[in-house]
């Protein structure tokens, strides 16, 4: 027992590792999805059509054009950098997780052990008690 009550806070700790990685990434997939979902508002906008094209129209609907051109390429950057962050707390979270197991592991394999120890000491009382009963039956 214990060791088993050794391993309890060590498992704990590993648990709040890796619930705080499942958030970590829970977070980085909701942030994820709100920039695919900006960068593919960026690449669906659509200008309302002119029937008007003075020259200064054209030229402020082409500085419009290329700064939406920017912004995209800039919102892709942002995409990808939050994909690379999913896949490190993704990663991250694997690992946490991989650790809970072990000590999960560990406690039920020490629990084990401890439960056969203290089965081999009742086994080894009973099996002095009978001795001392038939010693004394064999005094009688």
């Amino acid at each position: 027992m214990l060791e088993q009550k050794r391993l309890v806070p060590i498992q704990e700790l590993a648990e709040k590792r890796e619930d705080e990685a499942a958030r970590d990434l829970n977070e980085a997939r909701k942030s994820l999805a709100l920039r695919e979902n900006q960068l593919r508002e960026l690449e669906n906008y659509r200008e309302p059509p002119s029937t008007t094209a003075s020259v200064e129209m054209l030229r402020n609907r082409e500085a419009f054009r290329l700064k939406l051109a920017e912004a995209i390429i800039q919102q892709r950057r942002a995409v990808d950098l939050a994909r690379r962050n999913v896949e490190t707390q993704r990663q991250r979270w694997i690992a946490t997780h991989r650790q809970t197991e072990l000590y999960d592991k560990l406690i039920d394999r020490a629990r084990i052990h401890e439960q056969a120890q203290q089965d081999k000491r009742e086994q080894r009382d009973l099996d002095e008690l009978a001795l001392r009963m038939a010693a004394a039956r064999g005094q009688s």
